[in-house]
C-alpha cells in the first residue's frame, strides 16, 4: 500500500499536466483554465455542503444516542470527493466527482467501508489492547489510566489593571 501511494503521488501530477495540455490543445487554453476553475469552485461547494451535513448528522446522532454510521460514511466520501475536485486537474476532478456524486456513492461505499475496517483492524493489531485515547479497555491488559488529582480550592480573579509605576505591577 505505501508503494501504491508513493506511485500515485509521483505519477498523478504528470498525468494531470499531460491531460491539461491535451485538453488545452483541443479546446483552447482559456476554456481549459475556465473548466479547471469551475471544477475547483464546484469542489469547494461540495466540501462546504459535506461539512454542514457532517455537523448535522453528528449532532442528530449525539442527541439520539447512536453512532452516525452510514450518514457519516456518505459525508466522508462526499468530503473526500470535494477535496479531490478542488485539486486543479481533470483526472482528480473526475475521480472526485465519482466519489462525491450521490448516484455513484452507494457503489463505492462498500469498498470505502471495507477499506476503513481493514485500516482499523490493522491499527488495532499494531497496538494491541489500546482503546479510544490510548488507554486499554477493561479486561484487555495493560495499565489503567492514571488517576486524576483533584485540588480543592477557590479561583480568585483580579481584573483591575495596575497603574503605571505601581510597585505591585510585576506580580
Amino acid at each position: 500500500m505505501p508503494l501504491l501511494m508513493l506511485l500515485a503521488v509521483l505519477l498523478v501530477p504528470f498525468a494531470e499536466i499531460a491531460l491539461l495540455v491535451w485538453v488545452g490543445t483541443q479546446i483552447g487554453a482559456g476554456w481549459t483554465l475556465l473548466a479547471v476553475l469551475a471544477s475547483t469552485v464546484a469542489g469547494s461547494l461540495v466540501v462546504r455542503g459535506a461539512g454542514r451535513r457532517a455537523w448535522r448528522s453528528l449532532d442528530e446522532a449525539m442527541r439520539e444516542g447512536r453512532a452516525p454510521d452510514r450518514d457519516l460514511a456518505d459525508t466522508a466520501m462526499a468530503f473526500l470527493g470535494g477535496m479531490l475536485m478542488i485539486v486543479p486537474g481533470f483526472l482528480t476532478t473526475v475521480l472526485g466527482a465519482l466519489v462525491a456524486l450521490p448516484l455513484t456513492r452507494p457503489l463505492l461505499r462498500g469498498a470505502f467501508t471495507a477499506w476503513m475496517e481493514r485500516r482499523i483492524r490493522r491499527l488495532a493489531e499494531q497496538n494491541p489492547g489500546v482503546v479510544g485515547y490510548g488507554y486499554p479497555g477493561p479486561g484487555e491488559g495493560g495499565e489503567a489510566p492514571p488517576p486524576r488529582t483533584v485540588i480543592q480550592g477557590e479561583v480568585l480573579r483580579d481584573d483591575r489593571r495596575p497603574a503605571p509605576g505601581d510597585p505591585d505591577a510585576g506580580r
